[in-house]
């Protein structure tokens, strides 16, 4: 089965950043909001989920993200089953992001910091290929 989907959302809280160790692998949580249509009155429907990343990804996120930030994220659904304090089973639908771009964001504290102009990169055309002189043949078709 197939589990992958692209959101737009804005951040609600702030990341919250954490590794358990050095060598432990970074993992950063956050919760997005996002629009799932109209109500009966015309007003728009907010929804809300929590989302995990890992790795780099992690570090990026905590580095250039914060509360209201709009990203679109591409994402797996996750149900995470635990167990409360009190002995009782629980469980919550959470996203499982391996991919964010940004779309409205800045970053306190950052905003000092150039972000490079993709006009300003070099373009280096590859090297032309030629194409054969003569007509390539046809394949011919072979009788049974």
């Amino acid at each position: 089965m197939l589990n992958n989907l692209t959101l737009v959302g804005r951040l609600t809280r702030e990341p919250e950043f954490y590794q358990k160790d050095k060598d432990a692998t970074p993992v950063v949580n956050y919760s997005l909001a996002f629009n799932q249509g109209f109500k009966a009155d015309g007003s728009e429907d907010t929804g809300f989920i929590d989302a995990k990343s890992f790795g780099k990804l992690a570090e990026t996120i905590n580095k250039w993200l914060s509360k209201g930030d709009k990203v679109a994220v591409s994402a797996r659904i996750a149900q995470r089953k635990f167990q409360r304090k009190d002995g009782s089973n629980a469980s919550v639908i959470e996203l499982i992001v391996d991919g964010v771009e940004f779309i409205d964001v800045l970053k306190a504290g950052n905003e000092d910091v150039e972000e490079p102009n993709v006009e300003e990169l070099p373009f280096e055309p590859k090297e032309e290929v030629k194409l054969p002189e003569k007509p390539v043949a046809k394949p011919t078709r072979r009788s049974r």
